[in-house]
């Protein structure tokens, strides 16, 4: 992780203070545009979420803050300027069921004020299963799903909606997407390495360039 990734810890009581005062299928990733927003959004810096969790699923405790961290991984390897998950731990409020408009409004208007960012990224994690048995052999692979959309800061609007909802292909079922995993498709990934992955994919087709 280079200097593109900010380390605000000064900035977090404000942060807090702001959100508490503010009243307002198996497949590969796919992505969205919003309607009306040219493809290249430029931006100054990007506020990663820890991950909402579906009620419908368990995941281990640690999952959102993992997942927040790959995402900062991706961004940051496309060149962009991400607030650190350590420093988005006071968006906990927004890793929790039944996350809203109203709430999203709130996180896009704080990142803005506190960060100087244009955009904030929330995830929300659908299937998280682990494989069973190792990298060389498993009789259930892993399995994946999670939404992953970019707001504009300080307004809220959606400009990107990104999805991955996946299960590891064997090279024997499909060669060129077994092939694109990493390892090559030759083992068989844990959850966390194959969330890792899908994060990665979702970011490289979402419409984000460094602003000047």
């Amino acid at each position: 992780m280079d200097r593109r990734v900010l380390r605000a810890g000064a900035r977090v009581a404000g942060l807090l203070a702001v959100l508490g005062t503010l009243s307002c299928a198996d497949g590969a990733s796919t992505g969205t545009v919003a309607a009306g927003d040219p493809r290249g959004i430029p931006t100054t810096c990007v506020v990663a979420v820890p991950f909402e969790v579906s009620p419908q699923i368990e995941v281990p405790e640690e999952t959102p803050d993992q997942l927040a961290t790959y995402l900062v991984e991706a961004l940051d390897g496309a060149g962009l300027r991400v607030v650190a998950p350590e420093q988005t731990g006071v968006f906990a409020a927004a890793a929790v069921p039944g996350r809203g408009r109203e709430l999203t409004q709130r996180l896009a208007f704080a990142a803005d004020r506190e960060f100087g960012c244009n955009v904030i990224a929330l995830g929300r994690v659908d299937r998280f299963r682990e494989r069973s048995g190792g990298a060389s052999g498993s009789m259930q692979p892993a399995s994946v799903a999670f939404d992953l959309d970019f707001y504009d800061a300080p307004g809220g609007r959606a400009v990107f909606r990104g999805r991955f909802d996946e299960t590891q292909k064997a090279l024997t079922e499909n060669v060129l997407r077994a092939r694109r995993y990493p390892g090559g498709g030759l083992r068989w990934l844990s959850a966390n390495e194959f969330a890792r992955w899908g994060v990665a994919e979702v970011v490289r087709g979402a419409p984000l360039h460094p602003r000047d």
